[in-house]
């Protein structure tokens, strides 16, 4: 019995780390998050067991790169790419069309491939 109640604070711990990190990282911050989280997709949508380096990473994420602010690496990514400094210096009007475009993705884009640039 006493095992289990230390099995469960440890998972208790990992559950307020993961909600905490993700309430307070914004999205794609993390170093190359959205490269794996395109993996995980791929693995769970298309059931790839193993991810090709070069395989295109689904719609909705290409999209919400493109929407969103991307981490500082990727500064050197042409527009529609903006970093948090670039996405924050825009037009109120202009955030607030890209983020309802980011709400506005359809649902199916998440078992398609991003199309090809």
């Amino acid at each position: 019995m006493r095992t289990r109640w230390w099995v469960a604070a440890i998972w208790g711990c990992f559950l307020a780390r993961l909600v905490f990190y993700s309430a307070m990282l914004p999205l794609w911050e993390g170093f190359d998050e959205w490269g794996h989280f395109a993996v995980i997709r791929a693995m769970a949508v298309r059931g790839e067991l193993l991810v090709a380096r070069g395989s295109p990473i689904p719609r909705d994420v290409e999209a919400s790169l493109q929407l969103a602010p991307v981490p500082w690496d990727m500064r050197h990514y042409p527009r529609p790419y903006l970093t948090e400094d670039e996405y924050w210096g825009l037009p109120a009007e202009t955030r607030q069309q890209r983020e309802a475009q980011f709400k506005a993705m359809p649902a199916q884009w998440s078992g398609k491939r991003a199309p090809a640039v």
